[in-house]
């Protein structure tokens, strides 16, 4: 008897109607396979920790291997502390279809022995190992989407989908665009499970002021070498320029160009540890929320909108400054402004300014190669993101490798 097997008999004979009939039932039919059940049970903590049900359980949708693991084990846990003469109660046996609400773990509190010889495991690696199943279950197929709706406080179920293609993708743009009403601006990451900081709070959780301006004058200092005009910027726009070179700062990359943002989300192509994801933010209300400026991005080239954002600084906004530099402008990018107080708490303050105001693309990681072969047939490459040489050879290499497949031939 195989997990498929005893599913048909758990779905049968030990239903529970069956069992308010003739408490004795579950019994019967327990003793009769018995020892096949035992046997699936000790396979199948084996296969756990030989990594067999990564795989099998991603694309469970409907938890149907998973639950029926459980019910044999809470059933086995259950008759085999029982002798045959005693008394079987109708209303714990019943309690046995609870298992939805249980976690695997919790049903192992004992050792085991396995194949040839007799190799002790200790439960506390088996455990481990479930629990690691357990925190890639909420980022399969099935509950991705119900994962990023609690983390970032989405009520709006329309307003985060999983997405397998082009076509989804731009479908769901014109649906947040009518569910936002303004003008959106958007980031993509390849991994949906990172969180929306900057990379200034990801490095440093304390004195961040003190880094930012160590990092800052640095930069200042020495981009004049490579930079003629540096002198004249704006601190802001060379802050700007760092950020997107990689420079430790305050700053979030947004862009007004959607299909940029899922350029930069899939990129990575061969990346397949999670699902790539695109934020979607109606940053006019944002702004208004915020700072009071109902404007989509505020123009930190105009001094008067500089000496107004100045009595906001605990506070996150929305910002350009044009034509920083030429990647800045082929991306169409501008950024958001993430305060110290929105950030603290694993960003607690940030999502909720967001949650009525933001819709999320979570990018299927099993299509991120076919969509981004449906970018480049329509001329959308790695150089429409970074005009230079690199992104060059690198839109050749996958155009000729993936697209026309030329690798291997």
């Amino acid at each position: 008897m195989d997990l498929m097997s005893f599913s048909i008999i758990k779905d049968t004979v030990m239903e529970s109607t069956i069992l308010e009939n003739d408490p004795k039932h579950y019994l019967y039919i327990y003793q009769k396979y018995r020892d096949e059940l035992l046997q699936i049970e000790k396979e199948f903590k084996k296969d756990i920790l030989d990594n067999k049900y990564d795989e099998i359980l991603a694309k469970d949708k409907n938890r149907i291997f998973f639950d029926n693991i459980i019910y044999l084990l809470e059933g086995i846990d259950y008759i085999e502390s029982k002798s045959d003469e005693e008394q079987l109660d109708i209303n714990q046996l019943l309690e046995l279809d609870t298992y939805r609400n249980l976690k695997l773990r919790d049903l192992l509190d004992i050792g085991f022995e396995f194949q040839d010889g007799k190799m002790n495991i200790e439960i506390k690696e088996l455990k481990t190992k479930i629990d690691e199943m357990e925190k890639n279950d909420i980022w399969n197929e099935a509950t991705v989407e119900d994962t990023i709706r609690k983390k970032y406080s989405i009520e709006n179920t329309e307003n985060v989908r999983l997405i397998n293609s082009l076509s989804e993708y731009t479908q769901f743009i014109s649906e947040l665009e009518i569910n936002l009403n303004n003008g959106l601006v958007s980031r993509g990451q390849k991994d949906s499970s990172f969180n929306l900081s900057p990379s200034l709070y990801r490095l440093y959780k304390k004195r961040q002021d003190v880094h930012a301006k160590g990092y800052e004058q640095t930069f200042k200092q020495t981009i004049a070498y490579y930079s003629k005009d540096s002198a004249i910027k704006l601190d802001e726009e060379l802050r700007a320029e760092g950020q997107h070179f990689g420079l430790p700062t305050e700053y979030l990359d947004f862009t007004e160009a959607h299909i940029i943002s899922l350029l930069f989300a899939i990129e990575d192509y061969n990346y397949k540890d999670n699902h790539s994801i695109v934020f979607f933010i109606d940053s006019a209300a944002f702004n208004k929320q915020s700072v009071n400026k109902e404007e989509k991005l505020i123009n930190l080239h105009l001094q008067g909108e500089r000496e107004y954002l100045s009595s906001y600084n605990s506070c996150s906004y929305f910002i350009k400054l044009p034509n920083i530099n030429e990647r800045i402008h082929f991306q169409k990018g501008c950024f958001l402004r993430v305060s110290h107080q929105d950030n603290v708490d694993e960003n607690k303050e940030l999502i909720e300014k967001l949650k009525d105001k933001c819709g999320i693309a979570i990018i299927n990681k099993s299509c991120k190669e076919e969509i981004l072969k449906e970018l480049f047939t329509l001329g959308i490459t790695f150089e429409s993101i970074y005009p230079d040489k690199d992104n060059l050879v690198k839109s050749i290499r996958f155009n000729y490798e993936i697209m026309q497949g030329g690798r291997g031939r």
